[in-house]
């Protein structure tokens, strides 16, 4: 009945479906799985790339944002493709580096136009650490409440 319905062809199931020896089910083959090292580097590359605080986010987030030196995840990949040649160690496929990144709650910083003046200014180097001390702690504070 299901081959009447869909307008398949005994053949058909046989050749793609059965095996032609014994007419079994063919088992299919799991997915390769990338091994747990290539994705531990991953981790580690990852680990080493420097972060910035998620500034004007939510209290409780939890996303790690990597610095402005970046602009797309491919180039993310670029980078980490010379980082694994630099210590003779495999480098996964883009997809399997996406998929890690992407699991490890990763983003890459775009910056918003409503961006702290007193932060940018800090980051210029035009305030002193006390001032901007101070404004790290005002901030926090208005966050708790």
């Amino acid at each position: 009945m299901f081959m009447i319905r869909t307008a398949i062809t005994q053949h058909f199931i046989r050749a793609h479906v059965c095996d032609s020896d014994t007419n079994a089910l063919i088992e299919r083959q799991p997915k390769s799985v990338a091994a747990p090292t290539i994705r531990l580097a991953i981790r580690e590359f990852l680990a080493s790339l420097s972060t910035m605080p998620a500034h004007y986010c939510r209290k409780s987030s939890s996303k790690k944002y990597f610095e402005r030196t970046f602009y797309s995840k491919m180039e993310v990949y670029s980078v980490y493709r010379e980082w694994c040649g630099e210590r003779n160690l495999v480098a996964a496929s883009r997809q399997v580096f996406v998929d890690e990144f992407d699991e490890g709650n990763s983003a890459i910083f775009r910056p918003r136009n409503d961006q702290c003046d007193m932060c940018v200014s800090y980051k210029e180097g035009n305030v002193d650490e006390a001032t901007y001390a101070l404004h790290i702690m005002r901030k926090d504070m208005a966050r708790a409440v």
